[in-house]
């Protein structure tokens, strides 16, 4: 139990209560008695808002050798779609929090499974709607960003056996899962008509020894055959785009090819979390 004692005066002063009293100055300091007991849980934080706001609910155990989640905060904690009043509380803070561009998170097991069997109606699936009829309504622009893919399917064999190896694991076939990202994509911009996506990425944070989209070796694998393959499905499915790659120390020289920063018009895709 943590006892904190103070003056009246410099209470009413930290909690804002000027108005209607009288003046502070005026007042007997008397002492004030604050106690915390850190032992006694009232609220605890499970999940995120704005930087991080995700649709994904499958648990993800394990722990990386420094003892962090490799899933880390990126799943959980959200209320069912179906609560009304839980999502309205969430999105009344998102807009008090004065919210324009949110990143909205997703894997490819929510709505890919299984090999060309699309699930678009599922529980987190409509977490996701949640989200995004949110960010439509209230003109906030979307970085959507899909993790990783954590499917069996399309894991490297000797990855499968585990959640760790399908969440790290680089796309056994490139053309796959690029296959998979533009049917999400057609959904969501055409069928579900949502104009408040405005980015996309491919993978987070690839190209590290401790990140996604890696070999069986535990080594990263290359992503710019990923970022081509899905430019080419986002053609074929006729979303109207202009790629934009971010350039950079690390990233200028792909932006020099044409398979990648193609230019149309209409909706901003950029298949990279750090824009530099």
């Amino acid at each position: 139990m943590l006892r904190l004692r103070y003056p009246t005066a410099t209470v009413l002063l930290a909690l804002g209560c000027g108005a209607g009293l009288t003046p502070v100055r005026a007042q007997k300091p008397l002492r004030v008695d604050l106690k915390i007991d850190a032992g006694r849980t009232v609220r605890k934080m499970q999940g995120g808002i704005g930087a991080s706001f995700h649709a994904i609910e499958e648990p993800k155990p394990g722990r990386r050798p420094t003892g962090g989640v490799w899933a880390g905060s990126a799943w959980g904690a959200n209320p069912p779609a179906e609560d009304e009043r839980a999502w309205r509380s969430l999105f009344d803070h998102a807009n008090w929090l004065g919210l324009d561009w949110c990143r909205v998170e997703l894997e490819q097991r929510m709505y890919e499974p299984r090999r060309r069997r699309f699930e678009c109606d599922n529980p987190e699936m409509r977490i996701l709607y949640r989200i995004l009829d949110w960010a439509e309504k209230h003109g906030v622009d979307v970085f959507l960003q899909q993790m990783w893919s954590n499917v069996e399917w399309n894991a490297y064999p000797q990855m499968r056996g585990t959640m760790e190896g399908r969440l790290r694991s680089a796309p056994a076939s490139i053309d796959d899962f690029a296959y998979g990202f533009g049917e999400l994509v057609e959904h969501l911009t055409k069928t579900k008509g949502y104009r408040s996506i405005r980015w996309l990425s491919i993978n987070n944070e690839p190209g590290w020894d401790w990140s996604w989209w890696q070999g069986p070796d535990g080594r990263p694998v290359p992503i710019t055959p990923g970022f081509a393959a899905a430019r080419k499905e986002l053609d074929r499915v006729g979303s109207a785009s202009r790629c934009r790659v971010p350039t950079g120390p690390t990233f200028r020289s792909w932006s020099r090819r044409r398979s990648i920063s193609t230019r149309t018009s209409g909706l901003r895709r950029t298949f990279l979390q750090r824009v530099l």
